[in-house]
């Protein structure tokens, strides 16, 4: 169990922009999209992890101005996302503590951000201008708007410590460690907010909330043969998943789980 991605989860949102490509969004559409109730990315956390993990702070930072030479090939490849972190940071200085955050969400558009979205995995020391603070950045393109909550939140996924969720084939072959013999599909799973994006995030699969501890040792048992009844991964309580052992595998995110997912 990690006590650190447990309870209340610190977040500040933190908008660049450069002068010449100002963000044009609404503030406001900003924070209700992280913290408004419902469909938000507050509202979906708190549901996946079953009111375990929740974000406060109702705080939306900016837009702050780049530094115009900060303006490198972030669209060919050289982009550095540490440098603009600090960039902001230092731009936010006087309105924040950032002692007092967990997390940091830096958010911009396709100026500067050519991707949708990206997440350190779990969290590191950060310098900051109030002094090293242990924290986890991710970053969201806002252009891609209709698709925020469901990049924000996987991106969040990260920052727990979580890698994608995928889809491998592998033919005649038994999937485990050895991908050598499957054609692995990064982001394949489309019914989990770690795979492929959709309109509004699915939960994290039953392996997941295993791996946060958001769901009971005693909602998933590891069988082999036999009969059971599932209750979906979405509700607390109930038997949700089943381990299906095979070999020895060395990476807990490969072992296959059976869950019951009510999309």
């Amino acid at each position: 169990r990690c006590p650190f991605n447990f309870g209340n989860n610190r977040l500040i949102v933190i908008v660049g922009e450069y002068d010449d490509a100002p963000f044009s969004y609404p503030i406001s559409e900003v924070q209700e999209k992280i913290y408004g109730d419902p469909h938000s990315v507050n509202d979906f956390t708190r549901e996946a992890s079953f009111g375990q993990t929740f974000f406060s702070g109702q705080s939306v930072k900016g837009p702050y101005s780049l530094w115009a030479n900060a303006k490198s090939d972030h669209c060919g490849g050289n982009v550095n996302l540490n440098e603009i972190g600090q960039l902001l940071l230092n731009a936010a200085n006087a309105e924040v503590d950032f002692n007092q955050y967990k997390r940091i969400m830096f958010v911009g558009t396709s100026a500067w951000m050519c991707f949708a979205g990206a997440g350190e995995i779990f969290a590191t020391m950060h310098d900051t201008t109030d002094g090293q603070v242990l924290q986890s950045w991710s970053f969201v393109n806002y252009q891609f708007t209709d698709f925020f909550v469901t990049t924000a939140s996987h991106e969040l996924g990260h920052n727990f410590g979580l890698w994608h969720s995928n889809y491998a084939e592998c033919g005649d072959y038994y999937f485990g460690d050895d991908m050598t013999m499957c054609t692995n599909y990064e982001y394949g799973n489309r019914y989990s907010v770690m795979g492929s994006a959709s309109w509004f995030p699915f939960h994290f699969t039953a392996n997941h909330k295993s791996l946060l501890d958001w769901i009971a040792d005693s909602s998933s048992i590891e069988a082999v043969t036999g009969t059971f009844s599932l209750y979906p991964i979405e509700k607390y309580d109930g038997l949700r998943s089943i381990a299906v052992p095979f070999g020895v595998i060395q990476n807990p995110e490969n072992i296959p789980f059976l869950p019951y997912m009510g999309v």
